[in-house]
């Protein structure tokens, strides 16, 4: 078996009230980590092993948060490194609907392609992503499983997800950590807001609702667009997916696609922002209407500067902290372009980690087996954003002395090794090539689809070599 060291770090403090299922964790951690997306039968080496895999997320004693508890505790000591901490939270549907033998799963049905949605089960994920100021995902913070009752599939009380999350949040960090919780427009709630001003929290959410505001007649995004553009600039932005994306031709004048194949463009953005005070309905006739001070920021473009195929800008940001400088207002709308984090995240979880193919029949074993799978993905995420924010250190932080030796006798097909040890750099780009990334000139930074396949194939690698470094 593959000596990972990081999952025995970040699971170190695994407690499921028993040593042999602690040890029987561990070691399936080790040998899922080794092998990322593979089903629980290819990953594991013999019967026995996955017959132990069966048991562990079978077991009721094991639960979704103790498999996530050492993990949540390593990245808050992560985080604490940094004067704060961007929390991105996001909730996202995992998909069963192929699955006929599933049992107790809930409803899909809203916002589903299939012609059968109706009968579209699964479950769904809330987790609040912790990333750093210049952009490195630090790991969970907390996750949220829940599945939707098929006779109600009413979305108003799934909002609790959303203040259930930071409570869990403040709870695990005890203080430690400044919090900026950025979401989307799900995000625009009246608890959600309430819930960071009583938590003593900040927010940045873009705004969905057009909202009644004490400074005038007008309602929020009216008012906005009165005030002077404060700022132009440039910014790459991601591309919506949909049919006219194939419009956009890569031969096109700053539109291209990155390494993972979305397409990105540079967008001529304005800003516009002021303070004001927001009216949060109470919803009791008997009960005063609540006032909220934010600072509202709007970040748009002109349609004259689209081609045939991409999406208008025009974003309403709502943040509970005091901006009066432009450029701290393009600085929130850089912390709120971190939200796309969380969407690459899941991107690993479902087509890298492949979650949706799990075979595990029930929702409990399910969410056990996901629940690790979710720190897998975290650690294949955080390796490809590593190049880009410490890209000279050594790239032992993150590879084991195995792991780096046969990475290195691979890629330069010699026995010998180097005098100095690899710097993260290089490392990372390696594991990529391995993925089928070419490393050209024009192809920018690995991305995640290429490391997880490197990854894969480097852990076979490390076996073979540890088998011939024995005395």
């Amino acid at each position: 078996m593959t000596d990972i060291n990081w999952v025995e770090k970040e699971f170190s403090r695994i407690s499921l009230r028993d040593e042999r299922l602690n040890k029987r964790f561990l070691e399936t951690a080790l040998v899922l980590a080794s092998r990322p997306g593979f089903s629980v039968n290819k990953a594991c080496e013999d019967w026995a092993s996955t017959k132990a895999a069966y048991r562990l997320f079978d077991n009721p004693k094991v639960t979704p948060e103790d498999i996530l508890a050492p993990h949540i505790e390593n990245t808050i000591q992560r985080a604490k490194k940094f004067p704060f901490i961007v929390a991105i939270q996001d909730s996202s549907g995992v998909n069963f609907t192929d699955h006929n033998a599933k049992k107790g799963f809930g409803y899909l049905g809203v916002g589903d392609p299939r012609p059968d949605s109706k009968s579209a089960q699964g479950l769904y994920m809330h987790p609040t992503l912790a990333v750093s100021p210049d952009g490195l995902p630090l790991g969970l913070l907390n996750n949220y499983f829940w599945k939707r009752d098929k006779n109600d599939i009413k979305e108003d009380k799934e909002s609790i997800r959303w203040t259930k999350s930071l409570e869990s949040v403040v709870e695990h960090s005890k203080g430690k950590l400044n919090i900026l919780t950025v979401a989307d427009r799900e995000g625009d709630i009246n608890d959600f807001f309430l819930s960071h001003l009583e938590n003593h929290q900040h927010f940045l959410v873009r705004s969905k609702h057009n909202r009644k505001i004490m400074e005038s007649g007008k309602k929020l995004h009216e008012y906005l667009r009165t005030m002077p553009v404060s700022l132009s600039f440039e910014k790459e932005v991601q591309n919506k997916r949909g049919k006219n994306n194939r419009l956009v031709k890569k031969s096109q004048k700053g539109r291209f696609k990155n390494e993972e194949g979305n397409l990105t463009r540079i967008a001529h953005l304005n800003i516009q922002f002021t303070q004001v005070n927001i009216i949060l309905d109470s919803g009791h006739r008997n009960r005063a209407d609540i006032e909220v001070p934010v600072t509202a920021i709007r970040v748009f473009e002109s349609p004259r500067d689209l081609e045939e195929g991409e999406y208008l800008i025009d974003w309403v940001l709502l943040t509970s902290l005091e901006i009066k400088d432009k450029e701290y207002a393009k600085l929130m709308v850089d912390y709120y372009s971190m939200r796309w984090r969380i969407e690459e995240y899941f991107k690993i979880l479902k087509s890298g980690c492949k979650i949706e193919d799990s075979r595990y029949e029930t929702y409990d074993r399910t969410v056990r087996f996901i629940s690790l799978l979710m720190v897998i993905a975290w650690r294949i995420f955080f390796m490809s954003h590593l190049k880009r924010v410490c890209p000279k250190e050594s790239c032992k932080t993150f590879l084991s002395d195995s792991e780096w030796k046969a990475l290195y006798c691979k890629i330069h097909k010699t026995k010998k090794l180097p005098e100095s040890i690899p710097t993260v750099e290089e490392a990372i780009t390696w594991i990529a090539k391995l993925g089928g990334f070419l490393n050209r000139k024009s192809d920018g930074d690995p991305g995640n689809n290429s490391i997880w396949i490197g990854f894969r194939r480097l852990n076979d690698m490390v076996s073979m070599w540890e088998i011939l470094s024995r005395d």
